[in-house]
């Protein structure tokens, strides 16, 4: 269950920095977003709140195998994502996001990692 978690947490958050970086180019790019710019932050609001809960649930699963760093990762990424909202949409938004995306999905790498090791002992 926590591989499968963990695997779509990385995947979420990819999604969200991908984004988060894209979204100002493909602005300029294709002004017709502009005309879709509400559905477009709606999405974007779903992404985020998506990205926290998974990282939440996953903490929550490495807290009860006792791995504390990845813990501590997803909990520092989660709270620099939501963090972001409060900034805004501008430049130090959406480069806020993307850090906390990426910390959230290295910490989903790490538990799968050690999810791996603990499955496959060397």
């Amino acid at each position: 269950m926590t591989h499968r978690l963990d695997r779509m947490g990385v995947v979420v958050s990819l999604v969200c920095a991908i984004h988060c970086a894209v979204m100002p180019i493909a602005v300029v790019a294709l002004p017709v977003l502009l005309s879709i710019a509400g559905l477009e932050r709606t999405a974007e609001h779903g992404v985020v709140v998506l990205a926290v809960l998974l990282a939440g649930f996953s903490a929550w699963q490495q807290g009860k195998a006792g791995r504390w760093g990845v813990v501590a990762g997803f909990a520092s990424g989660a709270l620099i994502l939501a963090g972001s909202r409060l900034v805004g949409h501008g430049r130090a938004g959406e480069l806020i996001a993307i850090a906390g995306s990426l910390t959230v999905a290295f910490s989903h790498a790490r538990a799968l990692s050690l999810a791996h090791r603990v499955a496959r002992p060397s």
